[in-house]
């Protein structure tokens, strides 16, 4: 369990890097606020998806990891999340580029948010504990991150709307039940996946 969890801290650490060199920076997160928009339950309409290649086992034994490996399925999950997300901002034609631009500008920011939080956090544990700590996310960070989330979909519904708001919920929610199944389901055993959290 604490290599499955190092492994996607990893990933999303190199996710939120590679965001936040490429992103222009904004502050955008504003502390306890709450989303007006409450989680529907997703339509349990049937649709085609694309498969995303799961990471084998080998990626995750002893603690090292595969960067090809992980890479051919950041790539993939990227490329099918943001297909998804074109897809339903591009339903109406006329405000789909604004929309599409202002989720983008507010992706980048939560990532840029994301890393910095998690920077200071990981400099804090090394002057610690050494730079060769053990590390697995504690409540109050799971909280943290869960009000940032919060925060910037509040600031998307803002923009978009509240109908459309939970669309991309659904959209958000069958995305990562997909790629919960496709570990799940995968043939080598490994059971370890991303989730799309904004």
């Amino acid at each position: 369990m604490k290599k499955i969890l190092l492994v996607l801290s990893l990933i999303s650490l190199s996710l939120m890097a590679f965001y936040y060199l490429n992103a222009d920076h904004e502050d955008m997160i504003e502390e306890d606020v709450k989303s007006p928009i409450e989680k529907s339950v997703p339509s349990a309409k049937t649709e085609t998806v694309k498969t995303i290649p799961v990471p084998s086992k080998a990626v995750v034994s002893d603690n090292s990891v595969d960067a090809k490996s992980f890479e051919k399925y950041i790539d993939a999950v990227e490329e099918d999340w943001n297909k998804n997300i074109d897809d339903l901002f591009l339903e109406e034609a006329e405000t789909a580029q604004h929309f599409i631009a202002e989720y983008k500008k507010l992706k980048n920011g939560y990532e840029a948010e994301r890393e910095r939080r998690y920077e200071k956090f990981h400099r804090m544990m090394e002057e610690k504990h050494g730079p060769n700590y053990s590390y697995s996310p504690s409540v109050d960070e799971e909280m943290y991150n869960e009000k940032l989330v919060k925060a910037y979909e509040l600031s998307l519904s803002k923009i978009i709307g509240v109908e459309k708001m939970r669309k991309y919920m659904q959209v958000k929610d069958n995305f990562n039940r997909k790629l919960e199944d496709t570990a799940k389901n995968s043939k080598d055993g490994s059971d370890s996946f991303l989730l799309i959290e904004f």
